[in-house]
């Protein structure tokens, strides 16, 4: 398997995850806001990190970033999730936030703009759209990083050479 499809696989492997995490905190009423800030170290939630660490670093992220990477996957995926079920409090409250938002007179018509796109996207297609930005930064820093490596080992052994 080449090094690229590896990285696809093992990237893949964590949106799996990723959406399996959102979905158990949504089966639960606030069950991202009680997750969250709650730094659970039991033998189950080890396993998790130990996984999403693994991912990381079978995709090519240095050990060294693959738990920061997982912690800040972590901390997309609950806030994503609070904001979500907030959300769905007030609608089920009978407030109609999208429609309130988007008569709303904003002096910034960019703001008004890019506001209207976020209200009329579902929640899904958000969480995606942000997985995406995530592994993208991802991608293209263990590519740099990569990058950095060669030319380092190039330039060890041009001054070997000389």
């Amino acid at each position: 398997m080449a090094k690229d499809q590896a990285s696809d696989a093992t990237t893949g492997c964590w949106i799996g995850l990723a959406h399996r995490y959102r979905a158990a905190l949504l089966a639960h009423r606030d069950g991202a806001r009680v997750v969250a800030g709650t730094y659970v170290s039991a033998p189950n939630s080890r396993a998790g990190g130990g996984a999403v660490v693994a991912v990381f670093c079978a995709a090519g992220v240095p050990v060294e970033r693959a738990g920061w990477a997982a912690f800040v996957g972590q901390c997309y995926v609950l806030g994503h999730t609070i904001e979500e079920q907030a959300l769905q409090e007030i609608t089920a409250r009978g407030e109609d936030w999208p429609t309130r938002e988007a008569e709303a007179e904003f002096e910034e018509p960019l703001v008004a703009a890019a506001l209207g796109s976020v209200m009329a996207a579902n929640p899904p297609d958000r969480f995606e759209y942000g997985l995406e930005l995530f592994l993208g930064g991802i991608r293209e820093r263990s590519a740099a990083a990569g990058a950095a490596v060669v030319a380092a080992g190039e330039a060890a052994a041009s001054s070997e050479v000389d």
